[in-house]
């Protein structure tokens, strides 16, 4: 048996994740997020929560508030394209742990929204 046999024969290949598959996985980051927080963002659709956000007091450093969706599209699209790199990895623990904590992140950043905007009850 020559050297280059016994490299093919003694590692195989792993699987990696379908690249179809991975894209449906990674869109994840930003369905998860809307998903969670839709029913408790401070929009027209929701109006009570928009009146009680506008009357809390707002530090003058606070971003405009159409810049607050671009950035959190960016974030998310981020996080995104970092799930499909890590799914068309091949499979270990660095990868598992890896997209353990980005989903914790992902379901993070949704439920966010839903203890802030949806308690409306903040510490003092």
């Amino acid at each position: 048996m020559t050297q280059d046999s016994f490299l093919k024969t003694s590692h195989e290949p792993r699987a990696i994740m379908p690249r179809a598959a991975a894209v449906s996985l990674a869109s994840l980051a930003h369905i998860i997020p809307f998903a969670i927080s839709y029913s408790t963002s401070p929009t027209p659709n929701h109006p009570q929560i928009m009146m009680w956000y506008q009357s809390l007091k707002q530090p003058k450093f606070k971003p405009p508030d159409v810049a607050i969706p671009i950035a959190w599209t960016v974030i998310e699209t981020t996080l995104a394209i970092a799930a499909y790199r890590l799914l068309r990895k091949p499979p270990s623990q660095n990868r598992t742990a890896s997209l353990a904590l980005l989903s914790g992140n992902v379901v993070a950043i949704g439920a966010w929204s839903r203890l802030f905007f949806g308690q409306q009850n903040l510490p003092a």
